[in-house]
């Protein structure tokens, strides 16, 4: 029995070893429980770098959409985009310039021949939309149509003048301080300026110039020596007498004395220029007028109405033609002799009351006498004189004329080549040389400021000394007519 009693306790101390065991190894963790479970983080990782990924890209894509559009609304809104071009082309829709920024809308600016042309607008038009500012009531100093009668009182509450073409229109007058000692005014200019206008400088720059005494007026022009034309009138000679002397300053200078002539070239185009030119120098100083000018007939009979002789320049073709362009009325080589005659009869029809005409350009066409001949045989039938402006050495404008017997001279020296008062003063000490070793000269200038200056000043001491200043009627020589040569041209070709 105790055996049996022993065996029992023995199998019951099997049974529990047997379950200790099992209950140790259910309780005991497993060595993946042992370890940190980080299943989920791994797969929340990648999440989080996309999502800062796609944070980053939204950012940037916000920032160059914000740079992208503020540029945009900066172009649009400065004026500088497209809404520019259409407001440019079309004036309607064009911002009203309030003068407070320096930015010159297409519509305020001049036109370019090729936007003219597209457009179908002439030179001698104001170009269609353009804003120039509006001039004030005209003036009027009117010469007597075809006549050259000394200008009449200001009309008052006259209409605006038309705006001038290329270029906005200058002040109708001469400023205030534009006077001489006597307070003298400036002439005024005639009523209708509209035309071609192209200021060298304002009337500002001229008011230190002194207003000269005004030369006696010279009469109007005899219409007997007009003859009527599809162009206007055009001068004609009566006899051996011609418009070169018949409207002629009068001049009395001692023969023996030597004789200086100044032409003052280019006016018309710049009102204060022209203005200046006709009160602030010297009686004597001959003024030439542009064909090209408006109303040239009005502002050549306020010239002679101060006493000054007048002249019309005639543009010849240069040897750089079409680069260097002398305009339509230029006389052409390639032109046959009844076209050229034809634009010279244009030019002379501008206005009467001149003496002759004068050379503009011309290096290649004066250089051919086959081109010259038929022009300077029109003018000798007309009796008008011509001055010669040699361009170069095989110049033959003035050899041709006194061959054809056309009251002739030829400029020696261009006075304001360098636009300094010294050399202007050098340049006139030269041309007295040349008078006093000749016994005449002939000098060109422009109506720049610092040159209308010199000439006023060095009229002043021409009583001091012994040179005669003289109009261009006064120097030119007349020789007696030679038969025109056949077949060739004796100057020859231009050289280049």
């Amino acid at each position: 029995m105790a055996n049996k009693k022993l065996d029992d306790d023995d199998d019951d101390d099997d049974d529990d070893l047997d379950a200790a065991p099992a209950a140790d190894e259910d309780d005991r963790p497993s060595e993946d429980d042992d370890e940190p479970d980080f299943s989920d983080d791994d797969d929340d990782e990648p999440k989080k770098g996309k999502g800062k990924l796609i944070a980053i890209i939204a950012v940037a894509a916000t920032l160059v959409l914000g740079i992208a559009g503020g540029g945009a609304y900066f172009f649009v809104f400065s004026g500088h985009g497209d809404d520019e071009e259409i407001a440019e082309t079309r004036p309607d829709k064009a911002e009203p310039d309030d003068g407070s920024t320096m930015t010159i809308s297409r519509n305020r600016r001049m036109m370019s021949s090729e936007e003219m042309a597209k457009q179908g607008i002439s030179t001698q038009d104001a170009p269609a939309g353009s804003e120039t500012p509006a001039a004030p009531p005209a003036a009027t100093a009117q010469a007597a149509p075809q006549g050259g009668m000394t200008p009449s009182a200001p009309a008052e509450g006259a209409a605006p003048a038309q705006q001038a073409a290329l270029a906005p229109q200058a002040p109708a007058q001469a400023p205030a301080a534009a006077k001489g000692a006597k307070g003298k005014a400036a002439p005024t200019a005639p009523a209708d300026t509209a035309g071609l206008v192209t200021p060298a400088a304002t009337a500002a720059a001229y008011r230190d110039i002194p207003v000269l005494p005004a030369g006696k007026p010279l009469p109007p022009p005899d219409p007997q020596y007009g003859e009527a034309s599809d162009f206007g009138t055009l001068p004609r000679a009566r006899g051996n007498q011609g418009v070169w002397r018949a409207n002629a300053r009068p001049f009395e200078g001692a023969a023996d004395k030597p004789r200086v002539t100044i032409i003052v070239t280019g006016l018309g185009l710049s009102r204060a220029a022209t203005l200046a030119a006709i009160s602030q120098t010297p009686a004597g100083i001959t003024l030439a007028f542009d064909p090209y000018t408006r109303n040239l007939d009005e502002w050549l009979g306020l010239g002679r109405s101060n006493g000054h002789e007048a002249l019309v320049q005639l543009p010849m073709e240069p040897s750089d033609f079409p680069i260097s362009d002398p305009g339509p009325l230029a006389l052409l080589t390639d032109l046959d002799a009844t076209q050229n005659i034809q634009r010279l009869h244009q030019v002379l029809a501008t206005a009467t009351g001149y003496t002759g005409v004068i050379q503009v350009m011309g290096s290649k066409f004066a250089t051919s006498e086959a081109a010259l001949r038929p022009a300077l045989d029109e003018m000798k039938r007309r009796g008008v004189l011509f001055v010669s402006v040699p361009a170069n050495n095989d110049d033959r404008g003035f050899p041709v004329a006194q061959e054809a017997g056309v009251p002739s001279t030829r400029v020696d020296l261009k006075l304001d080549r360098e636009l300094t008062a010294a050399a202007i003063d050098d340049r006139i000490t030269e041309l007295e040389r040349i008078a006093r070793e000749k016994g005449r000269a002939v000098g060109i200038a422009e109506a720049y400021p610092v040159t209308l200056a010199r000439l006023s000043l060095w009229g002043q001491t021409l009583s001091l000394k012994e040179i005669q200043l003289a109009p261009a009627s006064a120097i030119v020589q007349v020789a007696p007519a030679a038969p025109a040569t056949k077949g060739g041209d004796k100057g020859g070709a231009a050289k280049h």
